[in-house]
């Protein structure tokens, strides 16, 4: 929301920090709602992983907060691969290690091909029991720690994808 003070007979505004109008008329302050932006971690992990590897951190996500507290509730991710279904766990932690969702491996979500973003049938999606907080102006990570099977084999590729962050901006009271 923007919010525009000026003086009713004047039609000045008061420039922020100042007790006096000001002599101009475009000294405003603009206030907006917060938004949330998501990006691939610079340090998230690229190239092979051993076949029956343990807590593999297979993709980590930078989740950045703009504006205001977001309180994350839920978002869809989808693991593309190739044959072989993961083995064990599959985990979402935050950068504190916080387990905030898991499935079993062979129960996750994959798509064969690069999953489209207009259709959420490809998708599953992760609603949190415990809300993440992520405070205004910092980053929390959310990474997909998984068992790669012993039975995958050398063409087995694994690729996490995720869209439609959805939470509660904490100021404003409304959900995006």
């Amino acid at each position: 929301y923007d919010v525009v003070i000026s003086g009713a007979a004047s039609g000045y505004g008061i420039l922020t920090g100042s007790s006096l109008p000001t002599a101009s008329a475009t000294n405003r302050v603009t206030v907006s709602s917060g938004i949330v932006s998501v990006s691939k971690s610079t340090d998230a992990r690229t190239g092979k992983v051993a076949q029956g590897g343990k807590d593999i951190k297979l993709a980590k996500f930078d989740v950045k907060a703009f504006g205001e507290d977001f309180e994350l509730r839920s978002f869809y991710y989808v693991v593309q691969n190739v044959t072989t279904a993961l083995a064990g766990t599959l985990k979402v932690q935050d950068s504190a290690g916080t387990i905030l969702y898991s499935v079993a491996g062979s129960s996750a979500q994959y798509k064969a091909s690069t999953p489209s973003g207009s259709t959420l049938g490809d998708w599953a999606k992760i609603t949190l029991s415990n809300y993440k907080t992520i405070k205004a102006g910092t980053t929390e990570t959310l990474t997909f720690v998984v068992d790669v099977s012993s039975s995958a084999v050398n063409t087995d590729t694994y690729q996490v994808y995720v869209t439609e962050f959805y939470g509660k901006r904490l100021s404003t009271k409304d959900y995006y």
